[in-house]
């Protein structure tokens, strides 16, 4: 005789009562703790759903045959020396999630392609000046860093919008209507908006520097969606300054929250969003959790 898997959630999102009656429904015979209950730290369960572990959890509980990271990317599990070597590391996959980073993408080429900064100091001198066309978006050059399943979903929505989109992958590959390179240099020169979507890896790490912001057309536009520790805020406080960089769109940083005192709230060439340019849905992680657990080897009552 078997039992349905207990799952322990560290992760607050999934504490949201939407997302527990989402699971509850696609998952009925597993049995759900939440960190944040006392109770629930001392007894043992078969998967881990995380984003990061949690500062105060000195180690695993035990029986965990699965560790589910709950976001778009595993980089705050895999590298955690609390995860023991062999452990069973996956993630959810909401095909929404996608959806959502493109439309984020694409809010930040339209901006470039509507010389929204031009708009915004128009109207902060209160000044009407003489209207000048618009450049065509086949004529922007668009680089995604990141051709994985999102951003190769992202690539495909940019190019269908009309823009010339280019894309970084580890090794060739076909995309229709993206040039694919291999070369980080390539794929970024001339550039006029850079979408950043790379996990983090020791090579990606501070990938968003001063040399790179050079490659980039005059006036680029950034959308950085990857990691918060691959970009210099240095460099590119200097690169919008100077007026290289025309805008920011950033969605991730090195320290979250921002700190209320840091310099990128009052920059006019900063937007800053809080880490919410793609939540998974409660539907879509639920389908995903079900098709992960269906995999796990049975409880024994």
């Amino acid at each position: 005789m078997t039992t349905g898997p207990t799952i322990l959630m560290t992760d607050p999102l999934a504490w949201k009562p939407a997302y527990q009656a989402a699971f509850r429904k696609a998952c009925p015979g597993a049995r759900f703790l939440l960190w944040r209950d006392a109770e629930a730290r001392v007894q043992p369960c078969d998967v881990l759903l995380a984003w990061q572990l949690p500062p105060d959890m000195d180690a695993l509980p035990e029986g965990v045959q699965r560790v589910i990271c709950f976001g778009a990317g595993t980089d705050r599990l895999s590298g955690d020396p609390r995860l023991p070597a062999g452990l069973e590391l996956s993630r959810l996959v909401d095909p929404d999630q996608a959806r959502q980073m493109a439309d984020y993408a694409l809010l930040a080429c339209m901006a470039r392609q509507q010389r929204d900064q031009d708009r915004l100091r128009d109207q902060s001198a209160r000044r009407w000046p003489d209207p000048r066309p618009l450049p065509a978006r086949a004529t922007l050059k668009v680089t995604v860093l990141g051709l994985g399943r999102i951003g190769a979903e992202v690539a495909a929505h940019l190019s269908a919008s009309g823009f010339d989109v280019h894309g970084l992958a580890r090794r060739p590959r076909t995309l229709p209507g993206v040039s694919v390179h291999t070369d980080l240099a390539a794929a970024c020169k001339g550039a006029d908006v850079l979408v950043n979507l790379l996990p983090l890896t020791p090579e990606t790490t501070g990938l968003l520097n001063a040399e790179l912001f050079d490659r980039l057309a005059p006036g680029a536009y950034l959308a950085q969606a990857g990691r918060g520790a691959q970009l210099d805020e240095g460099a590119l406080r200097a690169a919008l300054d100077r007026g290289h960089l025309g805008a920011a769109f950033l969605d991730v940083f090195g320290i979250e929250p921002l700190p209320s005192d840091h310099w990128m709230w009052d920059h006019p060439g900063i937007r800053i969003s809080p880490h919410c340019a793609a939540i998974p849905s409660p539907e879509g992680m639920a389908h995903a959790l079900a098709a992960e657990l269906a995999t796990l080897q049975p409880t024994p009552a």
